[in-house]
């Protein structure tokens, strides 16, 4: 079944049913929304735990409730993880009658973000959540090498610890750059780079410890690599692996605190041909492993480091998500095909089994490559008055405030918390290096002019972040 066959299939599946879409924000939902109308579903009712920004006037909506008592300012959670377990915790204990005013027969079914571990809410059933025995396999940072050395693929020396060890264990470990302590899944699948952190000194050694103890048993220690964090996404269909474009993930790093935070993703970053083709073997390779061994359905990514002192084809694998990553969720933004989240979702309840992964894959790398992606914010804690913006050079990174830039950094409020967009010019700026160092240099020349203290944000591949 070509990509471009799947729309009728979906509209089976999705269309003409009632949809609650179960979101940590209300606001978040609304491309969903507009999606399932688009397949013949009609108006969803929203479920969350926050508000978030306004809902568009232009997307259909049945209703929304926001659990009372959720969107204050005294119930912020310190990161997004520990936000989303809050919400599902909260939907978990949600009794069957919350919705039976708006759904009175129970016919509903639910979509809520990917990687979630609820499988109801409120009495009715989750529709295409991923297997969780295999993602607390493959994604635990702690137990991963088994697939890479099952897939064949070369891995960075690393030890694995508890975390009453992991002191010692970087002292055998470090390279003269500091190690970079990743913690398990313990209490809750991670992501965003939350629960990994770069060691180097006292000071982010105690924030490290700080961070894991009572979250973690047990890190993954392994030598610091400066480089140019990127990934290679891949979907896994009954009849084989389609691998897409890499992709630069955006991570800017605090260097007192040890502190990664992970700002987006981006196809401006153009590897050489030597690195491209092995981070593409090296996606197909696991996929195929995921596939055939995991039985796994639908999207998934494979996450590293290219180090910026290699000139050959050298990738340091750090992950593996076993779901609808971020990367994925931007491809999907513009292939102009069927939704692939959707397509995800299917998969995962075993629907669309005549999917031609050969032809998913063609579709969506024509995509990629005719049209860049350059989806890169920074959350921050205090929303502006009023959207605030500042031109920047990002050809020229460090340059002071540009008019004439090919780049505009914008300062908004998201619902009660500010978040920094990159824009970029998309006829201005030139693919080639990491757009990492240039948006981490434009970000402190914009904070400058917005008057905001962000500290001392670097990027992995940046000279700075090096002893």
């Amino acid at each position: 079944m070509p990509l471009f066959e799947l729309f009728q299939p979906l509209m089976d599946i999705y269309g003409g049913k009632p949809w609650v879409l179960c979101w940590p924000r209300a606001g978040g939902a609304h491309t969903f929304s507009a999606t399932l109308q688009e397949l013949g579903a009609p108006p969803p009712f929203v479920l969350a735990s926050r508000l978030g920004k306004p809902w568009p006037a232009d997307v259909g909506l049945a209703g929304t409730t926001v659990l009372a008592g959720c969107d204050g300012a005294d119930d912020q959670d310190p990161d997004m993880i520990a936000e989303f377990r809050v919400y599902e915790r909260r939907m978990a204990q949600l009794p069957a009658s919350a919705l039976d005013r708006w759904d009175p027969r129970r016919e509903a079914r639910v979509l809520a973000p990917t990687g979630t571990v609820l499988r109801e809410v409120a009495g009715r059933p989750v529709y295409g959540t991923e297997d969780l025995k295999v993602r607390q396999q493959v994604e635990d940072k702690c137990t991963v090498a088994a697939l890479w050395d099952a897939a064949g693929v070369p891995q960075a020396p690393a030890t694995v610890v508890p975390l009453s060890e992991a002191v010692a264990a970087a002292c055998h470990i470090d390279r003269g750059q500091g190690t970079v302590w990743a913690g398990d899944n313990h209490s809750h699948i991670e992501g965003g780079a939350i629960a990994t952190r770069w060691v180097h000194d006292q000071t982010s050694q105690d924030a490290a410890l700080k961070l894991f103890l009572g979250r973690c048993c047990q890190v993954r220690v392994m030598p610091y690599v400066p480089g140019v964090p990127c990934a290679i996404q891949g979907f896994c269909t009954p009849d084989g692996v389609a691998i897409f474009e890499p992709m630069e993930m955006v991570v800017l790093v605090d260097r007192a605190q040890g502190a990664f935070q992970f700002c987006g993703v981006s196809t401006l970053w153009t590897p050489s041909a030597a690195v491209r083709d092995n981070l593409r073997q090296i996606g197909r390779r696991v996929g195929e492993r995921l596939r055939t061994h995991h039985g796994w359905r639908g999207g998934f990514s494979v996450d590293g480091i290219v180090p910026i002192d290699d000139s050959g084809a050298g990738f340091v694998p750090t992950e593996v998500n076993a779901r609808f990553s971020g990367g994925l969720i931007r491809l999907d933004e513009i292939h102009g095909g069927p939704p692939l989240a959707l397509v995800h979702r299917a998969l995962q309840e075993g629907a669309l089994t005549g999917l031609d992964g050969a032809a998913l894959e063609r579709t969506l790398g024509g995509a990629a490559r005719r049209r860049r992606i350059c989806a890169v914010h920074l959350a921050f804690p205090t929303a502006p008055p009023q959207t605030r913006t500042v031109p920047v050079a990002l050809d020229r990174p460090g340059c002071p405030r540009d008019e004439d830039g090919d780049g505009l950094i914008k300062w908004q409020d998201a619902g009660g918390f500010g978040v920094i967009n990159l824009e970029t010019d998309a006829l201005r700026t030139r693919p080639g290096p990491p757009i990492g160092p240039r948006f981490a240099a434009a970000l402190q020349t914009a904070a400058a002019q917005l008057g905001i203290d962000i500290g001392k944000l670097a990027s992995p591949a940046a000279s700075d972040c090096t002893r």
